[in-house]
């Protein structure tokens, strides 16, 4: 008998807010870890997955990124989201 592949799974968090606030300032983006709420309650979690042996470590969380972000911004804003926080921001 073959065992069979577990297929790959992938944690996918919809929420009002990422984990993260982002702020831009003079130009630069400033990333701030979102405090309360669904953030600090999945934290732990998803720090466990990050750090786990286990194969599903797949996840993104989709979400607004705390300010708006114009266009000349936005490509880096999806890069280090994605990069980071696993993160893909939407914005308004």
């Amino acid at each position: 008998m073959k065992a069979q592949a577990t297929p790959a799974r992938r944690l996918v968090v919809v929420s009002n807010r990422l984990p993260f606030n982002v702020v831009v300032q003079n130009g630069e983006l400033e990333f701030r870890e979102s405090s309360g709420g669904l953030a600090t309650g999945l934290a732990a979690y998803l720090d466990s997955i990050r750090l786990s042996g286990s194969q599903e470590k797949d996840y993104l969380w989709v979400g607004w990124p705390g300010d708006t972000v114009d266009e000349p911004l936005r490509d880096r804003l999806r890069v280090e989201a994605r990069d980071r926080f696993r993160s893909h921001p939407c914005s308004n």
